[in-house]
């Protein structure tokens, strides 16, 4: 929960460094400043992202494993998109 909040939050601050950066920067050197911010938040943001997927699928898998009988699949064979 706290990953996903992290990875929508940076995104979004990315986001607003670079409308600020086309609109409110009138020297190079604080677009330049403000662009490199924004890459920061845009690459902090994919990797959390990802360790927020990482922990979903774990979490689904121990259910899986450890939960009733009932909430597994009946079939491990989803095909090529599971793969």
């Amino acid at each position: 929960m706290v990953s996903e909040f992290m990875y929508i939050s940076l995104l979004g601050m990315g986001f607003l460094l670079m409308w600020m950066e086309v609109l409110c920067s009138h020297k190079e050197m604080h677009a330049l400043k403000i662009n490199a911010f924004a890459a920061i938040c845009t690459v902090l943001s994919g990797l959390m992202g990802m360790v927020a997927h990482m922990m979903y699928t774990t979490v689904f898998q121990l259910t899986v494993i450890v939960g009733p009988k009932d909430w597994r699949p009946q079939s491990w064979d989803y095909g090529w998109s599971f793969a």
